[in-house]
């Protein structure tokens, strides 16, 4: 799977001034995105983001390297808080 960055920001043309692909250049002008994320974030059919990429690859403004992201993201603060307060709930909740 690979991650997409923009490089410079495109001039868009017509048919690509919908809010949805301003969501995707905003996304990958500050980090690297894969193809299913940014579909996800913008609203757009994966087709319609594989042919922008295509579109922008083109151009040369995108840059591409393989996903180097763990495949399940780490935990958040609350659910670690979460697991912490039920098993310390459970432990005095039996001892009482």
């Amino acid at each position: 799977m690979n991650e997409y960055k923009l490089t410079s920001l495109p001039e868009l043309n017509s048919a690509c001034n919908k809010v949805a692909f301003r969501r995707v250049i905003s996304d990958l002008s500050h980090r690297y995105r894969t193809e299913d994320e940014l579909a996800q974030l913008s609203g757009l059919r994966i087709q319609e983001v594989r042919d922008f990429i295509d579109m922008l690859q083109a151009h040369g403004l995108i840059e591409q390297r393989q996903c180097v992201r763990l495949k399940t993201p780490p935990k958040g603060v609350l659910t670690l808080f979460y697991e912490v307060s039920h098993r310390w709930y459970r432990k005095f909740a039996s001892a009482a």
